[in-house]
């Protein structure tokens, strides 16, 4: 009887401990990794209206180039970059010589020229969401940014000496710095997995600060009243004008651009 009374409490036991055994046993859950792409679209207005055939609109378009983004399931890291370059230069400027001037003036021709420079860049985030089997939409946020430089110089002469001469020459040049940001949406359109076309519309606010320089020539062949006699008689003015400047700027959806995802 004491043996039987041994064996069930060594089997009451032993049911115990795996019980609690089996409820302290973690379970291990696998997650699946999550689907990250990289998509690089241009700019591909200019080239898909000479392709199609469509009329050059006067609408503003985005200045950026080249965009990337960092696509996850829902969202994307988005980010753009633009350069815009403008150098003109002429080596001869405006010159005007009499019929019988054989004099020389006491300035340099020097040649006329207008450049610039425009960096643009913009850096933000998307909720990105399947409207059709081959749309997709999405809405964001985004911080930009601008940088630009214009320098130029005008130069002109008219030599009729000894009866007359005047010479003029302006320089200067102008800073843009530009900080803002604003909600961005759009729409972009699969034609396979990889390949789409996107358009968007933001809205953003900009503040401006401009510094312009300017620097002013002249000197003519004109009669002096200090000395009583004609003599070259020159002046100068040089100005520094800085402005800061806030504006609200939506741009229509006139921008397409052709990406590729990876």
């Amino acid at each position: 009887m004491k043996l039987t009374k041994t064996i069930f409490l060594i089997a009451a036991l032993s049911l115990s401990v795996c019980g609690f055994a089996q409820d302290t046993t973690k379970k291990v859950v696998t997650k699946e990794p999550c689907s990250v792409k990289n998509e690089v679209s241009i700019n591909a207005t200019y080239l898909l209206k000479q392709i199609i055939g469509l009329s050059y609109s006067t609408f503003q378009m985005l200045p950026y180039d080249l965009t990337y983004k960092l696509i996850f399931k829902h969202y994307a890291i988005r980010v753009g970059a633009g350069v815009t370059l403008n150098n003109s230069q002429t080596n001869s400027t405006t010159t005007t010589t009499g019929q019988y001037s054989t004099i020389a003036g006491p300035d340099q021709i020097v040649p006329s020229y207008n450049n610039s420079a425009n960096f643009y860049y913009r850096a933000g985030y998307e909720y990105r969401s399947a409207l059709w089997k081959k749309f997709v939409v999405y809405a964001g946020l985004d911080f930009i940014g601008q940088y630009g430089k214009t320098s130029f110089q005008n130069c002109s002469l008219y030599n009729n000496l000894p009866d007359y001469y005047s010479f003029s020459k302006n320089t200067g040049n102008t800073t843009i710095t530009t900080f803002g940001g604003g909600p961005v949406a759009g729409i972009q359109f699969y034609f396979t997995k990889s390949l789409s076309l996107f358009t968007e519309v933001p809205l953003y606010f900009n503040y401006t600060h401009n510094n312009q320089y300017s620097d002013q020539y002249y000197n003519h062949w004109m009669f002096d009243n200090n000395i009583g006699d004609y003599a070259f008689v020159s002046s100068e003015t040089k100005s520094t004008n800085k402005s800061t400047m806030k504006t609200l700027q939506l741009t229509l959806p006139v921008t397409l651009y052709l990406a590729l995802k990876f």
